[in-house]
C-alpha cells in the first residue's frame, strides 16, 4: 500500500472522538491512525484516517466551522499524495534496530 491510499477518512472535534473513531475502523478489519496535524494524511499508510481537528472546545461555531474547513483544505490531492510518497520512498532512512 501507498501512503494516501486510504479507504476512508473522518473528521474528529476531539482526541478522545477520533480515537474511538479509529479503534471502530480497527474492529471491521482496517489499519486506522489518529492524525492531529492534517499535513501528515498524505503520508500514512493506514486504511483509515481520523483527523483530531480539535475544533469541539473552540469558544464559538464559527471559529469551530474555520478550523475544520482549514483542516479540509489541506488534504492533499492524489496527484500530491503519490508525489510525496514518492519523495519518501526514495529518501534514506535512519533505522536503529535492536539486537
Amino acid at each position: 500500500m501507498r501512503g494516501g491510499d486510504f479507504k476512508v477518512i473522518v473528521f474528529a472535534d476531539d482526541l478522545t472522538g477520533a480515537n474511538d473513531t479509529g479503534v471502530q475502523i480497527v474492529k471491521r478489519g482496517l489499519e486506522a491512525v489518529t492524525v492531529v496535524d492534517p499535513s501528515l494524511v498524505g503520508a500514512t499508510l493506514a486504511d483509515g484516517i481520523v483527523l483530531d481537528t480539535e475544533s469541539r472546545t473552540l469558544p464559538s461555531p464559527a471559529r469551530a466551522t474555520r478550523r475544520r474547513a482549514r483542516s479540509l483544505a489541506v488534504i492533499p490531492s492524489e496527484e500530491q499524495i503519490e508525489a510525496r510518497w514518492a519523495a519518501i520512498s526514495a529518501a534514506p532512512t535512519r533505522r536503529k534496530w535492536n539486537s
